[in-house]
């Protein structure tokens, strides 16, 4: 948790203690559960998910509160993203069943791009507009869920499948080294396990200490959280990773399942998702990982 050093030679005590906290900011826009979102604390994006409709609705943060930007061209919930606010990559989802649809935003409209090559929902997201990671996910039987696919700007090209048929996940990272944790898989129990990936082979990686599906993350391999998700109820549940282990630290402040999240470990996002009564919300929270000296 921290740290404690004494000078003999001047007599002073110096000491360091690591602290976690969520802070609420301005609601987005439309209450909307199942979004995907993109970019940093104070540039990021939100896109898709279900409203009283699926939508694709696109709205911008600029750390402060949220304005509307351009339109996806397939409205869908349960869509993956990454990138920036200016250059970001939507991915699979659900319409009336699982898609492959994908597409790039400008920071302005969005332009139809080539497609999965497995048509997927809830899919563990990482990376940036040309260099793009769509690990497991659901799709029309179990056995895509453990596609992988990478995008380098311009096609989706099928690489080593994950080790575990797993939807309904989270990710963080990039193409070349993510981390995707927990979900639900075939027999529909929450799962704990977690896999790196390092661009070519996936790999154990130490397990999350609360087993839940539709949760959000946001971070790097080595440095991640995880928040929110359903447990049997929904979760206000965080946890850090510090590329050995998963600790338990400050909840969200508002419990939520679908929710979107991104940005880092010292400054991430969580935003949108479903409540305990079912219903949409807009809540956006901020999160900060920081040491006091």
């Amino acid at each position: 948790e921290g740290g404690v050093w004494y000078n003999s030679a001047t007599g002073k005590l110096r000491a360091f203690v690591a602290a976690d906290t969520w802070a609420t900011s301005a609601p987005k826009t439309n209450a909307t559960e199942a979004p995907a979102g993109a970019g940093i604390q104070t540039a990021g994006v939100a896109f898709g998910g279900y409203t009283t409709a699926n939508t694709g609705l696109t709205e911008e943060y600029n750390g402060s509160g949220w304005a509307a930007g351009g339109t996806m061209n397939t409205a869908r919930r349960r869509v993956s993203g990454c990138g920036t606010q200016t250059a970001a990559l939507a991915f699979g989802g659900y319409t009336t069943a699982p898609t492959d649809a994908g597409e790039e935003y400008d920071g302005t409209s969005w332009t139809e791009t080539n497609d999965l090559n497995q048509d997927r929902h809830s899919i563990a997201a990482a990376g940036t507009q040309t260099a793009g990671l769509a690990s497991m996910g659901g799709g029309p039987g179990a056995t895509d869920w453990v596609d992988t696919e990478e995008y380098n700007g311009t096609s989706w090209t099928e690489v080593n499948a994950a080790p575990v048929a797993t939807q309904k996940l989270a990710g963080a990272g990039t193409q070349t080294a993510q981390i995707a944790m927990a979900g639900t898989t075939t027999n529909s129990n929450y799962v704990t396990e977690a896999y790196n990936y390092d661009g070519t082979n996936w790999t154990a990686a130490p397990d999350v200490n609360t087993g839940r599906m539709e949760l959000a993350a946001a971070g790097t391999q080595t440095n991640a959280i995880c928040f929110g998700g359903d447990t049997g109820s929904v979760s206000a549940l965080t946890e850090h990773y510090d590329g050995t282990s998963w600790t338990e630290t400050t909840d969200l402040s508002t419990a939520r399942e679908t929710l979107a999240g991104f940005g880092t470990v010292a400054s991430g996002v969580a935003v949108g998702g479903a409540v305990a009564d079912e219903s949409n919300t807009g809540v956006t929270e901020e999160f900060a990982h920081s040491i006091l000296t």
